[in-house]
């Protein structure tokens, strides 16, 4: 059998039977954290919910097959999906559809073709030329964008502005015709993170808010799809047009039969 090449699994081959259920513990965890944070990603670029779990397991493979670190994670993060979703909504109008996705494959190839180029020819030196207010302040600013668009599907409004300040003001002129339901299954989840993380810190808060906010996305018989914090009337309870109503008196009468011609 021919030898292991010199680059080929290099990270796990220093992994010893002792550790072996270590190892199997802190993967287990790192995929409890990382699968709902890349579904939230995924959403964020405007992909798939799947989309995120491709993220979530194929870069892991591939990166522990040609990565000679256990410890680095590699994962998609907030910005990357924030640039994704400028970037592609840019050229393609309908963020989701199937031209959408498939733009998002090839801008995934070239970064890799990037990437490899930059190992190749040793060029990561140049991230040190990076300023570092200026990445502060660009992920400041994306974080800021970020909240602002899942408080938008947080309330279930649409908002169709430009630019930011907008975008803000039409969201919170459109807060009365919020979903209740949505509004508070969201609010719950956060608070279900923050909760869990304060007071047990080893548990994985993030998957275990999706799964209760998975189990109370369908809103309860005694709520409905019109926004209970709006005072507009349903469309059940408006009349109808083209129809006759029903007398209070007594039984709709059915119009007289027309001659017929002889």
């Amino acid at each position: 059998m021919a030898d292991r090449p010199s680059w080929l699994a290099t990270g796990i081959a220093g992994v010893r039977r002792g550790a072996l259920s270590r190892e199997v513990l802190a993967g287990v965890t790192l995929a409890a954290l990382a699968i709902p944070l890349n579904i939230g990603y995924a959403q964020i670029a405007g992909l798939p919910p799947v989309v995120g779990l491709y993220a979530a397991i194929v870069p892991l493979l591939v990166f522990a097959l040609l990565a000679s670190s256990r410890q680095l994670v590699a994962s998609p993060d907030a910005p990357i999906a924030a640039l994704i979703a400028s970037l592609l909504t840019a050229i393609v109008a309908a963020p989701g559809s199937r031209q959408y996705v498939e733009l998002a494959y090839a801008q995934a190839l070239l970064c890799a073709v990037v990437f490899l180029l930059f190992a190749v020819f040793r060029l990561g030196f140049l991230a040190d030329f990076l300023s570092e207010p200026v990445l502060v302040g660009f992920i400041a600013g994306l974080a800021i964008e970020i909240l602002t668009s899942q408080i938008e599907k947080i309330l279930v409004v649409k908002a169709t502005a430009d630019h930011y300040f907008p975008e803000l003001w039409q969201i919170i002129t459109k807060i009365p015709d919020a979903r209740g339901w949505s509004v508070a299954v969201g609010a719950g989840t956060m608070a279900v993170i923050v909760l869990l993380r304060r007071l047990v810190p080893a548990w994985p808060s993030p998957l275990i808010a999706l799964v209760i906010a998975t189990v109370a996305s369908r809103p309860p018989a005694w709520t409905s799809t019109a926004s209970p914090l709006s005072a507009r009337c349903r469309p059940a309870c408006r009349p109808r047009t083209g129809r006759t109503s029903r007398s209070p008196a007594g039984p709709r009468s059915s119009p007289a039969p027309s001659p017929s011609a002889p």
